[in-house]
């Protein structure tokens, strides 16, 4: 049985060239649905296009199987991120890249590749598998709206695969941190800072020393915290009298987790009352973690296809 690289190549070649920005995988959506179809997979699009404000849903497809096996599910997701528009990829010493003006868009369009060729494999060779369901979601860019809206009706499989991830190509997943977005407003005090920057209290001025007594980037070997973007004030001339910070805090930890947001908001709490203001700060858990034993059956079964 063999992969067939040609094909392959031509179908992720042709896959990166449909924009497909998040919200906007109309025309990927079209272009899947088509080539499932004539491949003889029964297929559904959910409405959690129309829940986030997309172009389409998720889409869920079935190929019946010869035996009576458990179901297998096997996943990507259809949108990239900018700058991802017009795509023109190359071929370079066997590497397939961009033109150097956008991105690629592997992620995640190696995964979807991967899964129409196996379809087409299995076809060909008349494989002996039980049903086999293939996910595709939209705006996994975004904090995986696509997912968290997902009509999980629609599945009947008990364990499946991402085709996801930045990891050597062989390696399995089997652990990934919880996610929690955080914002955090500091709040200062307007005034003319020509005329009357007395008067004034700089919220950027408050952040930035909460800030700097914080610690960034790799907290511990389980978690991580990141500020990414920063925004506020109105004008050169005023003093701003409100900051908008946003980042996010992984981990692999519940305990560690809580912690750092603990630490966070200690700080911001005490550089506020240090200057007599406030801060407002407020999370959301964007995923939850996960850990699979390896001796689960889903990594025993990758390890005996390998």
């Amino acid at each position: 049985m063999q992969v067939n690289r040609e094909r392959l190549i031509d179908t992720f070649l042709n896959l990166v060239e449909i924009d497909s920005l998040s919200k906007g995988e109309g025309k990927i959506a079209a272009y899947l649905i088509d080539r499932l179809e004539r491949l003889g997979l029964l297929v559904k699009v959910d409405d959690a296009g129309k829940k986030i404000g997309g172009e389409s849903g998720n889409i869920v497809a079935t190929l019946r199987g010869k035996e009576i096996k458990p179901p297998l599910l096997f996943g990507a997701h259809l949108d990239t991120v900018e700058p991802g528009q017009g795509i023109k990829p190359l071929i370079k010493d066997d590497i397939i890249c961009s033109d150097g003006t956008t991105i690629l868009g592997a992620d995640d369009k190696a995964g979807i590749a991967i899964i129409l060729e196996a379809i087409q494999v299995v076809r060909e060779n008349g494989l002996a598998t039980g049903n086999l369901e293939f996910l595709f979601t939209i705006a996994e860019e975004l904090g995986m709206l696509g997912a968290k809206n997902l009509d999980c009706h629609l599945l009947s499989s008990r364990m499946g695969f991402i085709l996801d991830g930045d990891e050597e190509v062989g390696s399995i997943i089997n652990h990934v941190p919880a996610k929690i977005d955080i914002k955090i407003k500091t709040i200062g005090r307007e005034a003319h800072a020509g005329s009357e920057p007395e008067k004034g209290l700089n919220a950027i001025y408050v952040a930035a020393k909460a800030l700097a007594k914080c610690k960034l980037g790799r907290i511990d070997d389980e978690t991580t915290f990141n500020i990414g973007i920063i925004s506020g004030g109105r004008a050169v001339n005023i003093v701003p009298g409100e900051v908008l910070l946003e980042g996010e805090i992984r981990s692999r930890d519940n305990a560690k987790m809580a912690h750092q947001i603990g630490e966070i908001e200690r700080i911001f709490q005490e550089t506020a009352a240090e200057l007599n203001t406030q801060i407002e700060l407020k999370t959301e858990k964007s995923f939850e973690g996960y850990l699979v034993d390896e001796s689960e059956e889903v990594v025993r079964l990758v390890f005996e296809a390998a």
